[in-house]
């Protein structure tokens, strides 16, 4: 069954309907320096509530890196501080909800990308393992000799397979 609420989203073009500044990323961001960018997110991300939301966010195992990322592009989207911005304060943004979580005596996944690198086994480890393998297995003998006749004498002539 078709979920209704998969016919709520935008339609393609809807952001060319409206007048030329309702949007908020279509307006001159608020924060315009690193700087004040940071000091912006400390003050948002040490406030209790705030905390809170982050500490469930990494009890739940959702990433560092997927928190601040989000984070930094919420505040693009509601016109608080440009892309540019953005990318120049997500390090410091993790930074801070790594130190959150840490205060809190929290584990966390920084990346699921390092958990892909911990569940991989290095190849100079599997490399005896798969010789090991090898050298167990019989080797089978193949028949290879297989004559093809042809019944036809043409230029496109199919082979024939015979069975012995």
């Amino acid at each position: 069954m078709l979920d209704p609420n998969l016919l709520q989203g935008p339609i393609p073009g809807m952001s060319l309907v409206t007048e030329p500044g309702n949007r908020p990323w279509e307006n001159p961001a608020m924060l315009t320096t690193v700087g004040e960018t940071i000091d912006f997110y400390t003050e948002k991300l040490l406030d209790p509530d705030i905390e809170d939301m982050v500490l469930v966010s990494l009890d739940s195992m959702l990433s560092v890196e997927v928190i601040a990322d989000f984070i930094t592009t919420s505040g693009t989207m509601n016109g608080i501080h440009s892309l540019d911005v953005a990318f120049l304060v997500n390090p410091y943004v993790r930074e801070l909800i790594m130190y959150l979580g840490d205060a809190a005596d929290f584990k966390y996944v920084t990346s699921y990308k390092d958990i892909e690198r911990e569940k991989r086994l290095p190849y100079k480890y599997l490399k005896p393992l798969i010789q090991e393998v090898f050298e167990q297995q019989k080797p089978r003998v193949i028949d290879t000799e297989i004559t093809y006749e042809t019944k036809d004498k043409g230029l496109m002539a199919r082979p024939q397979r015979i069975e012995e």
